[in-house]
């Protein structure tokens, strides 16, 4: 048979719990916007066949000379090719 002490401290525990979840939500929700925030410049372009030792700043400078759009190193943040499901493809940029 539960005692008393024993329904305060599991009713204590309880709330500690939720105060708990709720702190870890908070950061939680933070860290979920800064990573959609990190993504509202992401560009991926698709069909570029890969070619070894290629570079893929050049690769986006020729489409940028090919769409008459400037764009300098300084522009891009990072570039990368993004590994596809389907093997017949190429990878992104």
């Amino acid at each position: 048979m539960p005692t008393q002490h024993n329904l305060f401290f599991t009713c204590d525990k309880k709330e500690e719990n939720a105060s708990l979840k709720q702190e870890i939500g908070e950061p939680r929700n933070q860290i979920q916007d800064l990573e959609q925030h990190s993504k509202l410049n992401n560009l991926e372009i698709q069909g570029v066949p890969q070619k070894k030792n290629e570079n893929i700043f050049d690769i986006l400078h020729k489409i940028g000379d090919a769409i008459q759009c400037d764009i300098s190193p300084t522009d891009i943040n990072a570039a990368h090719r993004v590994a596809q499901l389907n093997s017949n493809r190429c990878d992104p940029v």
